[in-house]
């Protein structure tokens, strides 16, 4: 009682299929459906199910690993900026075991651990929203409570405590407890020297902040990804910046609320150009167009 089958060749199967063809035109791969993994299928998903989160871009990370995989090369660097309690970082460090090279995995969150209650409603330090200075503030009671157990009270405690405990620790080269507002923080990196980024900030209107200062540093033939792609703040930043004039590229829409903008390599006259899949064209594809 309280259980339907899952049909072949359902919603589920069609969901997955979306995903295939959405990711095989903005990643150039033809096996990327979500939590369709090869090599550990137990140990992803148990970064999932036991760390508490909310992370539903296991497609994307997929997605950006597979493609590593068939173009290798040096100096590969993988972002993460927003870690909340590692979730996504569990998940992405046991990804990179797959691989033959080397890649930095950087994370970067600001883990604001001020009690509930206690942060001014416009207190902003460092370019924080009280939401990002204040974990507390909209986190779910069971992630609060587990934040107290293992972190003493601290989100970045509670991270660590997880992906030391699930997670792939030597995979991940570097963490840093900052705002991705913080520009000494972002000038630590070099323009077009990072192959994916992932943006879960915020959630806010600081989202065209985030978006002016990092996607210079993506490389061309890499992506910037993120979540929640259904907030209109999001949703509204990144639509108003990647169709600014100075960028110029479109916006790929992915299910569970995921969006990804793929850089070209240069032209011939080392200009970034090139076309992927525009707003409209994901449209049609998810009506099933």
């Amino acid at each position: 009682p309280g259980c339907v089958a899952r049909p072949k060749g359902g919603v589920f199967q069609e969901t997955k299929m979306k995903w295939a063809i959405l990711l095989m035109s903005l990643f150039g791969m033809a096996r990327t459906a979500p939590n369709e993994i090869d090599g550990k299928p137990a140990v992803l998903e148990k970064c999932v199910s036991t760390i508490p989160g909310f992370f539903q871009g296991q497609g994307l990370y997929n997605a950006a690993v597979a493609e590593l995989s068939r173009h290798p090369h040096d100096d590969a660097l993988f972002l993460e900026i927003g870690a909340y309690l590692g979730q996504s970082t569990c998940y992405m460090s046991h990804l990179l075991d797959s691989l033959s090279v080397n890649v930095a995995f950087h994370v970067i969150d600001f883990w604001g651990s001020a009690p509930k209650g206690t942060i001014p409603k416009h207190n902003l330090l460092n370019g924080m929203t009280r939401a990002e200075a204040s974990l507390a503030e909209w986190a779910r009671e069971n992630h609060r409570k587990a934040v107290m157990q293992f972190g003493k009270g601290d989100f970045q405690l509670t991270w660590a405590h997880f992906v030391q405990t699930f997670g792939k620790w030597d995979n991940i080269a570097s963490v840093t407890r900052g705002s991705s507002k913080d520009v000494s923080i972002v000038a630590r990196y070099s323009d077009k020297s990072v192959d994916f980024l992932y943006l879960d900030t915020a959630h806010d209107n600081t989202t065209i902040t985030e978006l002016e200062l990092w996607w210079p540093k993506v490389r061309p033939g890499g992506q910037m990804c993120g979540d929640d792609y259904d907030r209109i703040p999001v949703k509204t930043s990144v639509k108003r910046y990647f169709s600014s004039a100075q960028v110029s590229l479109p916006v790929t829409k992915l299910p569970l609320r995921q969006w990804c903008v793929h850089r070209p390599m240069p032209d011939q006259n080392g200009v970034d150009g090139g076309v992927g899949l525009g707003d409209a064209i994901v449209e049609a594809v998810l009506a099933g167009g």
